[in-house]
């Protein structure tokens, strides 16, 4: 091939203008050097699709957590709405979150409710604890309170889950073995 030729075929597809005096590689380093910038190309922008799905990931799981803190509140007003006749407006509001949530599934989100599990297991690292209680209608340390669900996109979770532990009152027998312990 023609020098000439060559330049204006580099000239094209590196999108850049060759200056007049450039020495030419053999054809095979040329060749190899637009390789070198495709793949460079290609690896900005697969990141930049990587950062963009993670943002979408992440506003997915907030719609997610606000979709299950609708569903809530529909659940609340039920009995309310039907007592002053709002049955159907009940129903409207409950269909349409249903169809969020259908959308939501689609995409392949959904979310996990702990109310009431047990505080063992994957279930701790699976949610930020804002507080605990402690009492005797605690038999065992559970999720007292869900103020926001464990999101899932498919197996992995995407957003932890904001809850209140419950846990049995303590005992003087468990004050008197902490205070041994923080003598020790």
């Amino acid at each position: 091939m023609e020098k000439d030729k060559f330049t204006h075929l580099l000239s094209v597809h590196t999108a850049r203008e060759l200056p007049p005096n450039y020495t030419l590689l053999s054809p095979a380093a040329e060749v190899a050097a637009l390789l070198k910038d495709h793949a460079r190309e290609k690896q900005a922008w697969v990141n930049t699709s990587a950062q963009e799905g993670h943002k979408q990931d992440q506003l997915l799981g907030a719609l997610t957590a606000l979709v299950f803190q609708l569903e809530e509140a529909v659940n609340r007003a039920r009995t309310p709405m039907v007592e002053r006749e709002l049955k159907r407006e009940h129903q409207e509001l409950r269909l349409i979150k249903d169809q969020i949530v259908d959308l939501l599934k689609g995409a392949g989100f959904t979310w996990r409710n702990p109310q009431g599990e047990r505080f063992e297991g994957d279930l701790p690292d699976q949610v930020s604890v804002d507080g605990w209680r402690h009492g005797p209608q605690f038999a065992e340390t559970v999720i007292a309170q869900v103020r926001e669900p464990i999101i899932h996109k498919g197996d992995q979770v995407v957003r932890e889950g904001k809850v209140t532990v419950g846990a049995p009152a303590p005992t003087e027998s468990d004050s008197e073995a902490a205070q041994e312990a923080s003598k020790g």
